[in-house]
């Protein structure tokens, strides 16, 4: 054990980069972890994950599962998607939504949604640096590009260390269509695979 406390942000460039030392001190040290600074409270074990998950009248994502204010709110829901939402008004639309992200669906998209990746970030990274905020990546109609939608509704801390794994592990891109699949297919894993 560390002299210093655990500390952990979900931010934090480092968590990116090797989060698994920092979620081992969590579990061992501070199972249920508050950060005041951000005001999030974090579940670490496995069990506790667990049973928070399955505890719908106690946990709830109801305001937004963002930990940024502008986006934690009743209305979350509007902007966010499903993921706001808590059963059974989640459960309705997942199973909807699910039907168009199955494993083999996925797969069939998954060579168009790595040619539209590509087109957008190929020519940005010819030029060996890019500033997203300053010159958004546009589609053929001049719109910003989904990429840089979800980019631009991030703080700019955020959004700078994003950038920065997201253009180092460009050759990644493919395989983001297949993981969404899979968690949607598997939200329990997911929510704990975050944890650990």
């Amino acid at each position: 054990m560390s002299d210093e406390p655990v500390t952990y942000s979900p931010y934090a460039y480092e968590i990116h980069e090797d989060p698994y030392p920092v979620y081992a001190r969590l579990r061992a040290e501070a199972p249920v972890y508050r950060n005041d600074e951000l005001d999030f409270w974090a579940l670490s074990r496995h069990e506790d994950v667990l049973a928070a998950f399955r505890n719908v009248d106690g946990f709830s994502n109801s305001h937004g599962v963002s930990l940024d204010p502008s986006a934690f709110s009743p209305d979350a829901h509007k902007v966010m998607s499903f993921l706001a939402l808590d059963p059974p008004r989640h459960t309705r639309m997942r199973s909807l939504v699910g039907k168009g992200f199955t494993p083999s669906k996925v797969a069939q998209m998954e060579d168009h949604i790595r040619t539209i990746a590509l087109e957008h970030l190929e020519p940005a990274l010819e030029l060996g640096t890019f500033d997203y905020i300053a010159e958004p990546l546009r589609d053929d109609d001049g719109s910003i590009c989904g990429l840089t939608v979800a980019a631009l509704n991030i703080t700019q801390r955020r959004l700078a260390e994003d950038t920065l794994r997201k253009t180092e592990k460009l050759a990644l891109v493919g395989r983001l269509a297949a993981s969404i699949a899979h968690e949607i297919n598997n939200p329990l894993e997911s929510v704990t695979n975050l944890l650990y």
